[in-house]
C-alpha cells in the first residue's frame, strides 16, 4: 500500500475531530432529515421499481476544473 494512503487512514481520527469541532456533535435523537422513497428502497433490495428523477435546480453549478 502507498504511504499516502496509510497516512490518510492514520489521520482519520483527526479529521473526525475537526469535523466535530466545526459542525458540532449532531443530535442522534433528531427526527430523520429526509423522507425515504419506497420505490428506491425496493430497487435497492433488488426488486423492479419505477423511479422518477427530477433535476436538481436548487444547488449552484459546480466548478468543472
Amino acid at each position: 500500500m502507498g504511504t499516502e494512503y496509510i497516512e490518510s487512514i492514520r489521520n482519520l481520527p483527526k479529521d473526525f475531530d475537526n469535523i466535530e469541532l466545526s459542525e458540532g456533535r449532531g443530535d442522534p435523537e433528531a427526527p430523520p432529515h429526509r423522507k425515504d422513497d419506497p420505490a428506491v428502497i425496493s430497487a435497492m433490495r433488488g426488486n423492479k421499481a419505477m423511479i422518477v428523477v427530477e433535476p436538481d435546480t436548487c444547488n449552484a453549478v459546480k466548478d468543472a476544473r
